[in-house]
Parts: C-alpha cells; structure tokens; sequence
C-alpha cells in the first residue's frame, strides 16, 4: 500500500528551497536579493521582495543555518591596495545605481556608472575623506564619462584573451579548463567554431557575424535592470564571488555585459535573424547568469587580470555599428 508523500518546502533539497533568493550579511543588516538565472525574476513576473517576506523568512532560516549567506564587513575591498568604510562602498554602490539610470542608451550608461567609480578612486588617492570623495565622484562623473566616450576604443591582447575566456566560461565549460578552451573560442570569434547556447544547441560564429550590433530599446532596458539588480545584491564582489575587489566585481560585470551582448547575436543568429530581439537577449541573461557570473571557480588571478582589461572598450565593441 503506498502512502502519499508530504509536500511543501520541507520535501525540497536545501538549495532549492533557498532559490532564487540571494542572501548577503552586512553591517546594518541582511541583503536580500535574486538569482538572475531564474526567468521569473528576468521577466519580472510574480510579487515584489517586499510582498514574499513569508517566503524570504522561510528560506532566510534555511540559508542561515546551512551556511549558504555571503558576508560584507566593516571594511570593503575597493582595490587590492585600498580599503573603505562599509557605509561609504555602500554609499558607492548607491551612486552607481543612480549613474545607471542617467539619459541614453546602454553604453552611455554604463560608462556614466564608471564615470563615478574612477572618480571616487582619484579623489581618494588625492587625499579626500571617503564622503568628500563619493561627492566629488558624482560631480566628476559625467566629465570622466564623456572623455571615455569620446577616446578611441583601444582593446589590448589581454583584453580579448579575457573575454574569449568569458565566453568560453558562458558555455558552460569548467574554468581549470578556460586558457585550454581558448582556442576552440578563438575560433569561435573568427567564425571558424561553434558556439553552445542555454539550451544545448550549437550556432556557428560566422552566422554571428551577420547579426547586427545593436539590441533593441527593450533589450538595452533589461541589460540595465540586470546590471542595477547585481550591483544592489552586494553579491558581486568579496568571499561571494572569488574574493573579488569591489572595483574588481564591477570590471566583471562590466566584462559580463560585453559577454552578454554577443550571446544576445548568437541567440539571433540560431534563429536565422539578422537583428536581435527581446527573447534574444533575455536568453543570453539567463545564460550568464547561470553559468558565469554565479560562478565562484574562476582561475587564478582572474582579479588581477581584469584591472587591466578594457572592459568599456569591450562593450563598446559589441555596441558599436
């Protein structure tokens, strides 16, 4: 005689009862945010945080007791030689957000945000107090921003060679292999190779090519909510994610969103499309969210190579006509 089994949240394994919550402990208290990997919170679809506090509690409980919460401390990494006040980096991060929503497409954007990041990072090294410096940096900002913009695009070896590795690191591919997975990528680039989409299916790099540039109105708007989500998660940098600097974290996003542009073209590309879509580009979200950014195996010194990548340049290049 068999015996219904019981249902509910105590019949799941522990990750899935915590999915897609993120949970980040900081010294005014928890954070709580979402995976990006779960097409839910990509669509929007479904309550607000604030209308699931049952739900956040029930896997708050959980993420708590199995050890599945990152921390930030008093002090927060900004650069391998430079450290801020926790309340400042937040105080930081906010003002990245706000840059985020300034006027313009994607790229214009992105670089109004790092406008505020380089900033900050120059008035602390002149000698500012943390809060003197944030005030600066919002101030600065929109110059530093314009002449990034305004500057050729100059995308060294290293560069390349770390986005061919993100790209192959998008695949799915595990990262002790990523330098190895290079050349198969290269090619890739060349539109010589194959590239692995979210679904399993391969797509040839030459019919990327025939994809233009550009994303959609809607596409860039969820590229931004994407990006405004990471940042707010606290998640992107720390013990969280490969004890990334938090400038470090944000060159990783930065150099995610180039990653991510591409996937959207090869999305395009699997379907025959010339443009990309709206279903495109949310297909390449998933995808990095899934089996990039989340990723805590990234190789050795993976931070210190992306202090020296041009990451702007790199979604500037993916941008472009």
């Amino acid at each position: 005689m068999s015996h219904p089994r019981p249902r509910g949240p105590e019949r799941k394994p522990a990750g899935c009862t915590v999915y897609p919550y993120r949970f980040v402990r900081t010294p005014d208290g928890v954070s709580v945010g979402v995976s990006w990997s779960c097409p839910a919170v990509v669509d929007a679809n479904g309550p607000t945080l604030a209308d699931q506090s049952a739900q956040i509690d029930t896997a708050w409980a959980l993420a708590s007791a199995r050890g599945y919460v990152t921390e930030v401390g008093a002090t927060v990494q900004l650069t391998p030689s430079r450290a801020v006040h926790y309340a400042s980096a937040r105080g930081l991060i906010d003002a990245l957000c706000t840059a985020l929503d300034s006027p313009g497409n994607f790229v214009s954007r992105v670089h109004a945000m790092a406008g505020v990041a380089v900033g900050y990072d120059e008035s602390l090294g002149s000698g500012a107090r943390e809060d003197e410096a944030l005030s600066m940096a919002v101030a600065r900002g929109p110059v530093l921003a314009a002449e990034a913009l305004g500057a050729p695009m100059a995308i060294d070896r290293l560069s390349r060679a770390l986005f061919k590795g993100l790209l192959f690191l998008a695949q799915g591919e595990p990262a002790l292999g990523v330098w190895a997975g290079l050349s198969e990528t290269f090619q890739s680039l060349l539109g010589r190779g194959t590239l692995r989409l979210r679904d399993g299916t391969l797509t040839r790099a030459s019919s990327v090519a025939g994809v233009s540039t550009g994303l959609p109105v809607e596409g860039e708007v969820l590229l931004t909510r994407w990006l405004r989500a990471e940042l707010g998660s606290m998640a992107f940098f720390g013990k969280g994610r490969a004890r990334l600097t938090l400038y470090q974290g944000l060159e990783f996003l930065i150099l995610s969103a180039a990653v991510a542009v591409y996937l959207s073209r090869a999305h395009a590309a699997a379907k025959h499309n010339t443009q990309v879509a709206l279903p495109d580009v949310r297909a390449a979200v998933l995808q990095l969210e899934s089996r990039l950014v989340n990723r805590t195996d990234l190789p050795p010194r993976f931070g210190l190579a992306l202090t020296h990548t041009a990451t702007l340049d790199l979604l500037r290049a993916q941008l472009s006509p």
